[in-house]
């Protein structure tokens, strides 16, 4: 059965066999459609969201193409000899201007998380500026909970060590 036409209701046919009185045992006299139409459409649109390569990807098909992103599936770049995937609403991969872009007056770059920022400029997440940690720092102070913690509560005691200022 095609899972992008399904027809016919092959894999939900039941058949009754009556015994047929002649010595032969039983044979197949109705066959009787048990699956319902609500059940074919669930399964179909089940099996048409999954990637369709001939490796038998398990993840699922981007926009109208029967493929993963992987595979080739989705919007793609329009830039030429780019194959990246388009990014948001716009046309192009985050390299050729597709995406949301930093906010910072006259940045040029990709934004990061929801600050509207990139990297360079507070975007995303920082890494502790404690020399040698690269644990995810937390805001204000931009140091982990292990060498910042202003509470006393974060089992590094403060501030002690060195602290690079350097990003």
């Amino acid at each position: 059965m095609d899972p992008f036409h399904p027809s016919s209701c092959e894999d939900y046919v039941t058949v009754e066999y009556i015994d047929a009185g002649e010595g032969d045992g039983e044979c197949p006299t109705t066959i009787m459609q048990t699956c319902t139409l609500q059940q074919r459409k669930k399964d179909w649109k089940k099996t048409q969201r999954l990637c369709q390569h001939a490796d038998g990807c398990s993840r699922f098909a981007q926009g109208a193409t029967r493929l993963c992103i992987s595979h080739g599936g989705g919007r793609r770049c329009r830039m030429d000899e780019c194959e990246k995937s388009a990014v948001g609403k716009s046309d192009y991969c985050v390299r050729h201007g597709g995406g949301r872009r930093c906010e910072h007056d006259g940045c040029t770059k990709s934004a990061r998380g929801k600050s509207g920022l990139c990297f360079a400029h507070g975007g995303g997440q920082q890494k502790c500026k404690y020399r040698g940690c690269g644990k995810i720092a937390q805001r204000p102070n931009n140091l982990c909970t292990a060498h910042g913690s202003s509470s006393g509560g974060g089992g590094g005691g403060g501030r002690q060590g060195t602290y690079s200022s350097s990003s």
